[in-house]
């Protein structure tokens, strides 16, 4: 999801993705979230992540040794959006994230957006942006 300065919804996505490793759905919602950031030309943009094996492949491409295809995309889109950072956060400060990552059962392969806050993650929310 993509939040604004001080934390209001701005908008949120999902993607189904099939069966994967959890590093690479953590890299598919970087890739995703920072695609939607380009398209909003969200400025300061700042990736968190509570998947430290996706943060040190990103870090392995910055530094040019790394190789994982998804990665190299995200560093391209870094590149076009300027002034990206990136922050591994601890799980319970990913609720919403996680929740969003649990709405992906629906038929296909698109991503699916959501202009305001599902109801499933609406009380997520709330307590996130009160932490």
């Amino acid at each position: 999801m993509i939040r604004g300065p001080t934390s209001e919804w701005i908008l949120g996505f999902a993607k189904a993705i099939g069966v994967c490793a959890v590093v690479d759905a953590e890299l598919w919602g970087i890739y995703i979230g920072l695609v939607c950031a380009w398209n909003l030309s969200v400025p300061g943009v700042v990736v968190e992540t509570d998947c430290l094996e996706a943060l040190n492949l990103i870090r392995l491409g910055l530094n040019g040794k790394g190789s994982h295809g998804l990665v190299l995309h995200i560093l391209e889109l870094c590149n076009r959006l300027q002034g990206v950072s990136f922050q591994h956060v601890k799980r319970n400060k990913n609720r919403v994230a996680d929740r969003m990552a649990k709405l992906t059962i629906f038929d296909g392969l698109e991503v699916r957006y959501f202009q305001a806050p599902p109801v499933e993650v609406g009380h997520v929310l709330q307590g996130d942006m009160g932490d």
